[in-house]
């Protein structure tokens, strides 16, 4: 048997030469099928025999064709008659199929009629299976997961899947991927999987994939799927943290502020704070997370805002943003990690006065010292009257520090009036790394007002008249006390000068006058 002459597909007869016409002498040839069945599969290979009475010395050249369009002609043949081998590769293999012959020289051709027509019908392939990508939109962050699916239509037996790139089968394995049931049990058979974990440069392409099914004889290869292309995207860029206070040490009970910034201004944006590797959920912790607008309108900021630190909000902490790339959540690198610590809060300061009592006399100096403990470089002092903040030259005071490097303040009166008198407070703040942290305020030290004692302010006519009444009681008690001396004394007199009619003999000696000491009256 010589080997055929397979001519292109065509769409007429014309290339070849005149089929038999009325004037043709060759009668027709046989032609059969080889091996004969009711419907053929893709893959299946016939024999297309035709036969002829040879005819003189000749040798003849036969020709095949469909009434699709097919047509083989072979070389010179030393036989009359001839086998063409011919593969069933396409639906479009179905059709009429028939043979001629003819001999004789280019431009004296005689042809034969056309032999007897066979028909050969063609299984249709398996349908065409859908091929998906997770991205949905086959745009994938390099180094993160793609995932290609073919699903295979319909619900029957064993199958074999396969997939391409770039025309190319894709092997499991190469360019780190695995291809993979989808699921387990009847899905099996349905839906493939090639899995790529990490997408790189060699992920990018265009796709397709196809399957074999198994038809009892033969595994029938079904269409490609539609192509579809893939992409490799930059990973979304490292956010940004910052910490308030920069220096990552918060005193207890103090706002702590951490910020995630976003690089860049994509469109939709999740942001997540991680506390040592845990996500922060709002409102644990006591603590609030909110969003920040650019001016472009871009939520690429977020705050953690913890407005009072206890010791929970010790400890690393780190953020990352996930970024809506054709509707999957593509998640960033975490940010650099920043180190919180926790100081003790402020110790409250002290309030001392002077005079001490707090008892102070309407004009005379008052002074109030403010004395913060501890050795800060920095510090703001203030004052507080019944609760309201004290500026210097309030009520006539004035507000100056006692020594430098001390850490205390004066608030002084220089003359204390009704104004000074009242409830007093301080406190301070403290600078830490350029944020100024406020201390509890003091105890609570209360100043009154005595009032001097004026002379001219007491009433004229009580006083001349308590007076008078004082002078006439004194002349009188003197008065009193002389009339008793002068009667004690006549007393004693007569009694000294009593005569002695008794005839006894008395004990009193007459005295000079001027030897009587009156006040032994």
């Amino acid at each position: 048997m010589e080997r055929a002459l397979l001519l292109p597909l065509l769409a007429s007869l014309q290339l070849l030469p005149q089929l038999a016409s009325s004037a043709a002498t060759h009668p027709a040839p046989t032609f059969a099928l080889q091996p004969r069945k009711d419907e053929y599969l893709l893959g299946d290979t016939v024999s297309l025999m035709c036969s002829a009475n040879p005819v003189g010395n000749q040798f003849p050249v036969f020709q095949f064709y469909n009434n699709m369009g097919w047509a083989a002609t072979t070389s010179v043949s030393s036989s009359w008659k001839y086998t063409y081998i011919f593969n069933i590769t396409e639906p479009r293999n179905a059709g009429s199929y028939s043979c001629s012959y003819y001999t004789g020289r280019p431009r004296n051709y005689i042809h034969s009629k056309e032999s007897n027509h066979v028909p050969v019908r063609v299984k249709d392939p398996p349908p065409q299976p859908v091929l998906s990508m997770d991205p949905p939109f086959g745009v994938v962050i390099e180094g993160h997961p793609l995932h290609i699916n073919c699903t295979a239509p319909g619900d029957t037996g064993e199958r074999r899947f396969h997939f391409y790139k770039d025309g190319e089968e894709l092997l499991s394995g190469a360019a780190g991927s695995e291809i993979m049931a989808m699921e387990p049990g009847n899905d099996a058979m349905k839906v493939n999987m090639l899995s790529i974990s990490q997408a790189g440069p060699n992920s990018t392409g265009e796709f397709t994939c196809g399957y074999e099914e198994n038809m009892g004889v033969r595994w029938i290869p079904s269409a490609r799927s539609q192509p579809v292309a893939v992409t490799l995207k930059d990973p979304p860029p490292q956010p940004v943290l910052r910490v308030d206070p920069p220096t990552g040490e918060v005193r207890v009970g103090y706002p702590l502020l951490i910020t995630c910034t976003a690089p860049g201004d994509a469109g939709e944006r999740r942001l997540h704070f991680y506390k040592d590797g845990a996500k922060i959920v709002p409102g644990e912790a006591r603590s609030e997370i909110s969003l920040t607008e650019t001016h472009s309108g871009s939520k690429n900021v977020c705050v953690l805002n913890n407005p009072r630190a206890g010791p929970d909000s010790a400890g690393e902490f780190t953020c990352g943003y996930e970024e809506n790339v054709g509707g999957r959540w593509i998640p960033s690198p975490r940010s650099q990690p920043v180190t919180v610590t926790l100081k003790d809060p402020l110790p409250s300061p002290v309030l001392s006065v002077d005079p001490p009592s707090g008892a102070v006399t309407e004009g005379l100096p008052l002074l109030i010292t403010c004395s913060a403990p501890g050795d800060a470089s920095e510090w703001r002092f203030h004052f507080y009257k019944d609760g309201a903040e004290l500026t210097a030259g309030d009520q006539g005071s004035e507000i100056s520090p006692t020594e430098p490097g001390t850490g205390s303040m004066m608030l002084t009166f220089p003359r204390a009036g009704p104004g000074s008198a009242g409830e007093f407070t301080c406190g301070y703040e403290e600078n830490m790394s350029g944020r100024w942290l406020p201390s509890p305020r003091s105890q609570a030290v209360t100043v009154s007002m005595k009032v001097p004692f004026d002379p001219s302010s007491l009433p004229i006519i009580p006083l001349v008249a308590g007076c008078s009444a004082a002078v006439v009681a004194l002349i009188l008690l003197l008065l009193l006390v002389c009339f008793c001396r002068r009667t004690k004394k006549v007393s004693k007199w007569q009694l000294r000068r009593r005569p002695q009619n008794d005839d006894s003999v008395s004990n009193y000696s007459p005295m000079p006058l001027v030897m009587i000491n009156p006040d032994t009256l």
